[in-house]
């Protein structure tokens, strides 16, 4: 088996529905901007009352992708998922 690295970004899904759809709207978001999402880990769970019932739902999980890294130059090329700032790439000495 092949040894892996893996990138974690920890989310918040919120839903006035049910705790599996905070979960869906948090990983559907993600994949619009994170490459190769593979596994996902609820976190914690919480939410919101009004009136005596269930206003709605936070899902807090961790969704991991692959860490790719490749060498240049003697440094280490790591590669980012692009985030809302648009980062990408940065060099690590």
């Amino acid at each position: 088996m092949k040894d892996h690295v893996y990138k974690l970004i920890e989310l918040t899904g919120t839903s006035t529905t049910s705790i599996e759809d905070a979960v869906d709207k948090a990983i559907k978001r993600a994949h619009k901007t994170i490459e190769n999402l593979c596994w996902f880990q609820v976190v914690e769970t919480r939410g919101n009352i009004a009136k005596g019932k269930v206003h709605y739902w936070q899902v807090t999980i961790k969704v991991g992708s692959p860490w790719k890294a490749e060498a240049r130059a003697g440094h280490w090329l790591a590669w980012k998922q692009p985030n809302a700032a648009g980062c990408e790439n940065r060099l690590l000495t």
